[in-house]
């Protein structure tokens, strides 16, 4: 079981997909990684351009930060989460990939093949997305998700 390992991204030749063996059960990546304890997985349905890929999880990971510095900096009362919302943010990044100005990214191969399996949300504890994801950067410190 995988602990504190609520969301992966991975981001590679036909990740999100998988197939079906002998007693059906579906084999792939996606699949073993929720089963070992993850939340979601964000995967592929075909292989993407290495270029268009990174700039698809920069624009993904800048939207998920948006969203934690967009919360209260005061302490709360009571426990606390914040939730991160996964979808909203592959949507916004799939938008923002499609747009008509983007000349390199709007033809769908570039963005149609991202997938979100598992939960839309992930809940990251007051101190962990206080103290260590406000404003900074992924190599700079671990964001929790």
């Amino acid at each position: 079981m995988l602990n504190n390992a609520p969301h992966f991204t991975v981001i590679a030749c036909d990740s999100g997909t998988q197939d079906i063996a002998t007693g059906d059960e579906p084999l792939g990546i996606i699949p073993a990684l929720l089963y070992a304890g993850a939340t979601s997985a964000l995967g592929t349905l075909w292989p993407v351009d290495s270029h268009t890929a990174r700039s698809f999880t920069e624009i993904f990971y800048d939207n998920l930060r948006q969203q934690m510095e967009g919360q209260p900096k005061q302490e709360p009362t009571s426990p606390r989460f914040l939730v991160l919302n996964l979808a909203a943010a592959l949507r916004m990044t799939v938008r923002k990939m499609m747009d008509k100005n983007n000349q390199d990214t709007k033809a769908p191969l570039h963005w149609a093949a991202y997938v979100l399996h598992g939960a839309w949300f992930h809940l990251c504890p007051w101190p962990a997305w206080k103290e260590n994801g406000q404003g900074k950067s992924r190599d700079e410190t671990s964001t929790g998700i």
